[in-house]
Order: structure tokens, then sequence, then C-alpha cells
């Protein structure tokens, strides 16, 4: 399990970037899906975003650009 900011931290340093992804997908991705789900979207379409903010989520953090104003959590479902 991860903090926020040993998450971010985790990613940013690529000192273990395979840990923190699972951890985001296992503490993330069943929200995210019901989430898509229940707004009109489909299995696939559910992944192919998931996919998407995953990606994102860790370009915004390597690249320095996510600042931690948002929880982690707020930030996938934004």
């Amino acid at each position: 399990a991860y903090t926020d900011s040993e998450l971010v931290a985790a990613i940013a340093s690529r000192t273990d970037i395979n840990g923190a992804l699972r951890f985001l997908y296992r503490q993330y991705y069943h929200p995210l899906e019901r989430y898509v789900l229940t707004n009109s979207g489909n299995p696939m379409d559910a992944e192919d975003l998931i996919q998407e903010v995953m990606v994102s989520f860790v370009d915004l953090v390597q690249r320095g650009k996510f600042r931690g104003e948002a929880s982690v959590k707020s930030m996938l479902f934004t």
C-alpha cells in the first residue's frame, strides 16, 4: 500500500514504478470501471479509458506536472 505522496514519489523517481502501477490498478480499476459503466459506457470503453487515465497520470507525474493539490483518486476520476 502507498500513500498518495509515496505513490507519486515512486512514479516520479521510477524506483518502484511497477509496484506503483499495480497498486493504482488494484486500488482504482473497479471504481473507475463502475463510474464508466454507470455513465452509459461498456466494459470495453472502461478498459480503454482506464488505460488512458493511468498512462496520462504517470506522464503528468514524471513530467512534474502533478502538484498534489488534489488526491490521486480525484485526479484519476477527473
